[in-house]
């Protein structure tokens, strides 16, 4: 039986089509994929679906329900949760904490209830920390329960922000890129667990990722998006074999050249590295996250630093772009000692750390965005270079940053 119906959905921002006559349909139960590539109006129908923008044209019913006037809020209480591209954990809370607030919220629980020991309110706390416990236990959250969600890594906290749209006691739960940051191996787990959370809460999900590995492994039927329009739907192994997605999606095959290929990677003479951190220590509070790192970056390198969740990753790039003081160890950068220099400052000197979570302002335009950085260099600084670099961006220059798809 159908549960989500949507019908010849349309959104304009200015002059960007970014939905144009989209329809799709979501069955009871069912784990639903939509993909396609960056700015393909995946996340503007997620907004549709859950409330954020309202739509130029089109309808939208949920078991029966018109959502085309209903406000966020109201979604919510008809059974309709949603996580984001970007962590909106409330980080100064613990794991639990963050899963008994929605609930407390959707129970009408209240600090009045709670001062009279009303025995509603007792009952209430109680439900919710059983609730808390299960949802936990089934995302494998349980030892994280006490920790505080923003001392997690981000892959952890992706499944933190599913188990708290679960606290909602959702009938259907929208995923905006869960797997994103995550290993192959933790994307394996991920897909296992949202099987999990599917037969213990009996919960249907839209399900968007870039992630092919997960969406064809976990949905059950896929749409593809592309420039706005559907461009295809079936099950996974039509999906994964139609050539217009292989096309717009995956990408067209390469054509095979004759013979054989030889690499060459050019040598480049040894000059003085533009980057060299030595016996760098850092951590938050008590805790010291990284020691004894020892890396070098030389002018025109492309350096990597992996490893899985919480090996310190981000941590590392935190202490040497000024974010964070090291306790130990010294940064040098274009051969000067920024140990501990402010962030402001190394990023004057060319140093400039781009964060996992996006730093953006969502009511400026692109164009005024990219004129900020004239205020942090203290004089103009010519855009036009950016815009070269990123031709989209220049058609997109008017609009508004926060009506922009993840990938822009």
């Amino acid at each position: 039986m159908t549960m989500l119906r949507v019908r010849d959905m349309t959104v304009r921002f200015g002059g960007i089509v970014a939905l144009d006559g989209v329809s799709l349909d979501l069955n009871r139960g069912e784990i639903l994929g939509l993909i396609g590539p960056n700015g393909a109006g995946k996340t503007t129908l997620f907004n549709c679906i859950s409330g954020v923008i309202a739509p130029d044209k089109g309808t939208i019913f949920f078991e029966g329900h018109s959502l085309v006037y209903a406000p966020p809020h109201v979604r919510a209480r008809f059974g309709i949760a949603r996580t984001f591209q970007n962590l909106q954990l409330w980080g100064s809370m613990t794991v639990a904490e963050n899963l008994v607030v929605p609930m407390d919220a959707l129970g009408r629980r209240n600090t009045f209830s709670d001062a009279l020991h009303l025995p509603f309110s007792s009952y209430a706390e109680r439900a919710s920390m059983e609730r808390a416990r299960a949802i936990l236990h089934v995302l494998d959250l349980d030892r994280y329960a006490g920790t505080l969600a923003g001392d997690l890594p981000a892959g952890i906290q992706r499944r933190v922000e599913i188990a708290r749209a679960l606290a909602m006691r959702p009938r259907l739960l929208l995923l905006d890129e869960p797997a994103a940051g995550l290993d192959a191996q933790e994307t394996a787990r991920l897909a296992e667990l949202l099987h999990a959370v599917r037969e213990r809460f009996h919960v249907s999900m839209l399900l968007v990722d870039h992630d092919m590995s997960l969406v064809l492994r976990v949905c059950d039927y896929v749409y593809v998006l592309d420039f706005g329009k559907l461009l295809a739907r079936g099950q996974p192994a039509a999906i994964r074999s139609d050539p217009k997605v292989i096309a717009a999606y995956l990408g067209e095959e390469s054509k095979k050249l004759e013979g054989e290929v030889a690499t060459v990677v050019p040598t480049r003479p040894r000059q003085a590295p533009l980057l060299e951190v030595k016996q760098l220590a850092a951590g938050y509070g008590g805790l010291e996250v990284v020691r004894d790192i020892d890396l070098a970056v030389h002018p025109g390198e492309v350096v990597a630093c992996i490893g899985a969740n919480g090996a310190g990753k981000t941590t590392t790039l935190r202490a040497i772009s000024g974010m964070i003081h090291p306790r130990r160890g010294r940064v040098m950068f274009g051969g000067r000692d920024v140990t501990g220099t402010s962030a402001e400052r190394i990023a004057q000197l060319g140093l400039i750390h781009i964060p996992e979570g996006r730093g953006l302002f969502p009511n400026l335009s692109v164009e005024d965005t990219l004129r900020l950085v004239s205020n942090t260099a203290g004089h103009d600084v010519n855009i036009t270079p950016a815009f070269e670099l990123f031709p989209k961006l220049r058609q997109r220059r008017r609009q508004l940053v926060g009506t922009l798809s993840g990938g822009d």
